[in-house]
């Protein structure tokens, strides 16, 4: 299975698939903390301008809302803004899509070269065995192959898939809101409006898909 995927993936996309499985079991929920940094920074922007901004914003650690206010502070456009975002939104879901396929293959593949496995087992067995009475021994060593198979599929790559994906959902909504809470900042909306909005729509994004 790790073979057939080396054969379809490059080395550098599995490490990052193995990086980010790391980040969706040690992130923690940060949706409250980006919506109160956004109205900090809306509050920021009204009282002290532009200026005033930009020096908040370097205290912001690297990311795309660091990039927001770096933009704002060059005195950008709202579309300039607004399109740098959507492409840095679309080019790290892009790379998450990437590592949940990696994994979705994986759990294809495992069950059915498990199987490969025992059928080449079977082969040999039937061409060199010399008692048929412990043929049945033999089954059993043979169908080892496709019992682990199977395991690794449904207790490793598959949840694995189902934690990332999760991930994803989450990530998604976090970039949305991100989003949305940089336009209102550089369209001059108040404070208590940008947060108010952004809890809605967090609440909404955190909601279970149908």
């Amino acid at each position: 299975t790790f073979a057939a995927t080396l054969i379809a993936y490059p080395w550098r996309k599995l490490t990052w698939t193995v990086s980010l499985l790391k980040r969706a079991f040690l992130t923690k929920e940060e949706t409250a903390e980006i919506i109160g940094t956004l109205v900090d920074l809306a509050r920021t922007y009204r009282q002290g301008g532009i200026r005033a901004l930009e020096k908040d914003g370097d205290d912001l650690p690297p990311g795309i809302l660091k990039t927001a206010v770096e933009l704002m502070a060059y005195h950008c456009s709202r579309d300039k803004v607004e399109q740098t975002l959507q492409k840095e939104a679309f080019l790290t879901y892009g790379q998450y899509e990437t590592a949940y396929k990696i994994l979705y293959n994986m759990a294809r593949l495992a069950p059915a070269l498990g199987l490969t496995g025992t059928i080449v087992t079977l082969i040999r067995i039937f061409g060199q065995i010399q008692d048929p009475k412990g043929l049945v021994g033999y089954m059993a060593i043979a169908l080892l192959s496709t019992f682990y198979g199977v395991v690794l599929a449904n207790l490793c790559f598959i949840p694995l898939s189902n934690k990332l994906r999760e991930f994803m959902d989450y990530e998604e909504m976090r970039l949305e809101v991100i989003q949305e809470g940089v336009l209102d900042l550089y369209d001059g909306e108040n404070p208590r409006a940008i947060q108010h909005k952004l809890e809605a729509l967090s609440t909404i994004g955190m909601k279970p898909r149908q």
